[in-house]
Formats: structure tokens, C-alpha cells, sequence
């Protein structure tokens, strides 16, 4: 019974940290897509003062 309950708490854990890894890797990729988007936007921006 012991053993068995040990085995469910393993496996909560292995869950919620796939869930937090989860959640990491889709705010590290919004984070990425926000700063090409600045990027894209400031070099836009800049080839409209140049005469682009």
C-alpha cells in the first residue's frame, strides 16, 4: 500500500513537471516571437526614415 502511494506521488510529479516544462517552452517561444516582432517593427521603421 505504501509502495503504492509512493508510486502515485512519483508520477503527480513527473506530470506537473512535464506540465512546467510545458509551460516554460511556450513562453520562452512567445517571448521569441514578441522580439522578432520589435525587431521586424524597428527595422521596418528605420527603412521608412532611409527612403526604403
Amino acid at each position: 500500500m505504501k509502495e503504492e502511494k509512493n508510486s502515485e506521488c512519483v508520477d503527480e510529479k513527473d506530470i506537473f513537471h512535464h506540465l512546467l516544462e510545458e509551460q516554460i517552452a511556450y513562453i520562452c517561444v512567445k517571448e521569441e516571437e514578441e522580439q522578432i516582432r520589435k525587431e521586424l517593427t524597428n527595422n521596418h521603421s528605420q527603412g521608412n526614415r532611409e527612403g526604403y
